[in-house]
């Protein structure tokens, strides 16, 4: 069986400025900070690193929420993995497991890729992304 497990990266978030404009205050004092979906997804032996943005496909261009827009800069700023490679994907429900659709993606990109997966993270694909994922956990990863 094909080891396939991700885990939320946690140390590393979007600039305060990306962080206020979205009208959160970061408190440095008390160790808090804005969490967005950025994942560490081994597959086949191989790391990757991803986001879960919110989106949308409209006339070619990718349009993300402000959200998703933090969520894929967090993914940039990651001291971790390829800049070299930033792929945006965008997911959907359909006859073909969201779970494949997503080891698909991964397995035609080299190991230390970024991906930006893009979606109606709100309503479609609400309650399935961490069962597609498998997300088991955290992993601590500081800028």
């Amino acid at each position: 069986m094909t080891q396939f497990e991700s885990k939320l990266i946690t140390g590393v978030t979007a600039s305060e400025v990306t962080n206020r404009r979205l009208g959160k205050e970061v408190s440095l004092e008390a160790r808090q900070q804005i969490q967005y979906m950025v994942l560490k997804t081994k597959l086949d032996g191989k790391t990757y690193y991803c986001c879960w943005s919110g989106g949308e496909l409209v006339e070619g261009d990718v349009r993300l929420t402000e959200v998703g827009r933090a969520a894929l800069e967090t993914l940039a700023n990651l001291p971790v993995g390829g800049n070299q490679t930033l792929v945006m994907q965008q997911l959907k429900l359909g006859p073909t497991p969201l779970q494949d659709k997503v080891k698909a993606t991964f397995r035609k990109l080299p190991s230390g890729s970024k991906i930006c997966f893009f979606g109606d993270m709100s309503g479609e694909l609400d309650g399935e992304m961490h069962k597609a994922f498998n997300v088991t956990g955290s992993v601590e990863i500081s800028a």
